[in-house]
């Protein structure tokens, strides 16, 4: 037992380790491919206790990939507009 946490699992702890170091160089370094790597070990160890429903992706969408707001692809109040 771990300090009153009996429900972490090994593996869980071993990814909170790598989270630690990655940020701690990180923070201490400042350079951006660091950050991207903490980030990266935090949603490994974010993704071990969230059900399979909900993960956080590991890698940033490709540059070639956009998002349409879908708010703005309907009229308001789902009017049509005129001469469409």
């Amino acid at each position: 037992m771990r300090g009153g946490l009996e429900n972490v699992t090994d593996l869980q702890f071993e990814a909170w380790g790598r989270y630690r170091e990655a940020r701690l160089k990180a923070d201490r370094t400042l350079d951006i491919v660091d950050g991207i790597a903490a980030v990266r070990a935090y949603k490994e160890f974010y993704n071990l206790f969230v059900g399979e429903d909900r993960p956080l992706p590991l890698d940033p969408k490709p540059k070639n990939t956009v998002t349409f707001p879908v708010h703005k692809t309907r009229c308001p109040e789902g009017k049509i507009r005129p001469g469409r």
